[in-house]
């Protein structure tokens, strides 16, 4: 068995991603799994169907095992995102290749970046950077720039090789046996709108599924199993999920809050909380509320990621240092296989049904899923038919016999 590991939304699953695991498979991984966000995604937002619904949707289009990414790694900056998704697959103990979609595609100049980004100089840098008045993200660039002494922007201004240098920047961190291995889109850029053939990213994929449905356009974007599992959840009313129709709910909860409160949520810092807490008092919606807190050291998408986190008391106390366990959503043949290896070699438990859930020995990885069955609950308030709580516990793992 040779394992190729994947970390995505899949937010939906369409025709990249699929390229992606062919890459992996031409490469000669027999064997593919998956680490995918749960409900709540990276730009701080609900994803647009549950997690269950987007790892079948993964498995039909050509991945063997589906496990999530915990929420507090899922709901976080680009390289927390990468330190949780690969502290899942490493915990494995039987994942040989990290596979991610590059803008340069130039495997040499993300370890480059990745290793001047490990430095203690470069967090010296960002904020010496900072204090000049530019935004984070040019702070970032300009930092790494100084470091290995040439132009870094075709890494640093795409989201893609930003969070591919992180993923090489947490393997090198973690000491992992894991092997980088990158491979050059061939759609547009994470987040940008356009098409190009029949490959678009998530961003303009869910556009197209907000704005108009299922007309025919989005699914030419998917792969044909993949697009009608989305399809049936449009039809029942359990898609697509949508933040907005949380707005009150995210209010009532920020109203509540003292400027301590948010003190104790991931992400704020350096005098944010009162910030946060000043403009809560006047905002009468979650874009003006974000909107009138960003500013160039504290990007739109960090303060929307607190705004979720505050709204889900997912504080600062629940974000732990790797995964505590791996959760198992969905899976084959073929990723029977790897979970069979995994139970074999894995450093964490393995949850696969609830009463593997009930058993965790470990206090905090209890108390995680734990928070992971209430964010459910709340999650499932942002669907058109808002559905009943307990799914944590109640739904089973995709494929399982």
């Amino acid at each position: 068995m040779l394992l190729g590991g994947i970390i995505a939304e899949f937010n939906p699953f369409h025709n990249g991603h699929k390229y992606l695991i062919e890459k992996a498979r031409e490469d000669g991984c027999t064997h593919i799994v998956c680490v995918m966000s749960g409900n709540f995604v990276q730009r701080g937002d609900v994803a647009i169907a549950s997690k269950w619904a987007r790892a079948k949707a993964a498995v039909s289009g050509g991945a063997d095992l589906i496990v999530e990414l915990p929420t507090p790694f899922a709901l976080s900056s680009a390289q927390d995102f990468a330190r949780g998704g690969v502290s899942v697959l490493d915990s494995m103990s039987c994942v040989d290749r990290l596979y991610f979609g590059s803008e340069c595609g130039e495997l040499s100049l993300l370890f480059q970046t990745a290793n001047a980004m490990g430095t203690e100089e470069y967090g010296e840098l960002v904020q010496h950077f900072l204090q000049s008045g530019i935004s984070y993200p040019a702070a970032c660039e300009k930092a790494v720039n100084r470091i290995i002494g040439k132009d870094s922007k075709s890494v640093l201004r795409s989201p893609n090789d930003t969070l591919a240098s992180s993923y090489i920047c947490a393997l090198k961190n973690a000491s992992s046996r894991i092997e980088p291995k990158a491979v050059k889109r061939v759609a547009s850029e994470h987040d940008r709108f356009g098409q190009y053939g029949n490959f678009a990213s998530a961003a303009y994929i869910r556009q197209i599924l907000l704005s108009k449905g299922f007309n025919g356009d989005a699914e030419l974007l998917m792969p044909k199993e993949s697009a009608e599992i989305l399809k049936d959840e449009f039809s029942c009313g359990k898609a697509p999920c949508i933040l907005e129709k949380l707005q009150t709910s995210i209010l009532s909860k920020l109203r509540s809050m003292t400027a301590e409160d948010f003190k104790e949520i991931p992400g704020v810092s350096e005098g944010l909380h009162n910030r946060l807490y000043s403009k809560v008092r006047k905002a009468t919606g979650i874009d003006s509320l974000i909107e009138e807190a960003e500013t160039k050291r504290y990007t739109y998408s960090r303060i929307r990621r607190i705004v979720l986190l505050s709204y889900l008391s997912l504080t600062k106390d629940y974000v732990p240092e790797s995964a505590p366990y791996i959760r198992v959503l969905a899976l084959n043949e073929r990723g029977r296989e790897i979970l069979k290896e995994c139970k074999k070699k894995a450093c964490v438990p393995i949850i696969t049904k609830a009463a593997s859930a009930l058993r965790l020995e470990d206090g905090f990885a209890k108390r995680l899923f734990d928070k992971e069955c209430e964010m459910t609950d709340k999650f499932f308030l942002s669907s058109p038919k808002i559905m009943p709580c307990g799914a944590e516990l109640t739904e089973k793992i995709i494929g399982q016999k």
